[in-house]
């Protein structure tokens, strides 16, 4: 005996994957368009509307956790402290989706460094990154920006690491490093420049 379909749950199953494909597109679009806002004492409702229709998102949280960061350095911000606690929120949830993205916790790495974290926190979130990802050159200009800020924190073979990076960098990277370390050496007392000298 032949199983009769009612025709309509045919019709449902054709339109799903339009549907389907119908919201990845708006959501994409949403976290692309909400990537781009400029940054303001507003919220972006584009990347809220994005995590409203998948909290999960990695992109989205990302996006969220970048904008965040971006609007607590903002001088007449007076929630700063909060802004930067839910970036740190949204990294994790990030990381939760591509745990081993580096981009990820090269975003965490930075807003632990902004809480003041424990010298454990950054020293442990370095160890992931040098351990994992030794070869991804594309992040040398941030890993090193952050680490030489956070100096004080470091161990001493991740100091040694990371002028091990420097020296191992492309030319144009080198220059550019080497002008943050100048810069940074007026108040970050424990970074030796010096490590940072140009070919």
């Amino acid at each position: 005996m032949r199983l009769k379909v009612n025709p309509y749950v045919w019709v449902a199953l054709s339109v799903l994957p339009i549907f389907y494909f119908i919201y990845l597109g708006t959501l994409s679009s949403l976290v692309a368009m909400g990537s781009v806002t400029p940054i303001s004492l507003e919220d972006n409702k584009l990347l809220n509307y994005a995590l409203t229709l998948d909290p999960s998102h990695s992109e989205g949280n990302a996006a969220q956790a970048l904008y965040l960061r971006n609007r607590a350095l903002l001088p007449d911000n007076e929630d700063d402290v909060k802004d930067l606690t839910r970036s740190y929120y949204y990294w994790q949830e990030a990381i939760k989706g591509r745990p081993l993205w580096p981009y990820y916790q090269l975003g965490a790495l930075d807003t632990e460094y902004l809480l003041q974290a424990p010298d454990y926190v950054i020293q442990e979130r370095l160890n992931w990154l040098m351990t994992i990802t030794p070869n991804e050159r594309g992040m040398d200009r941030q890993l090193l920006s952050i680490s030489m800020l956070a100096w004080a924190k470091l161990t001493p073979d991740q100091q040694a690491w990371m002028v091990d990076r420097f020296i191992t960098a492309n030319p144009k990277d080198q220059k550019y490093i080497h002008e943050l370390a100048e810069s940074y050496k007026e108040y970050v007392p424990s970074l030796n420049a010096e490590n940072f000298q140009l070919p």
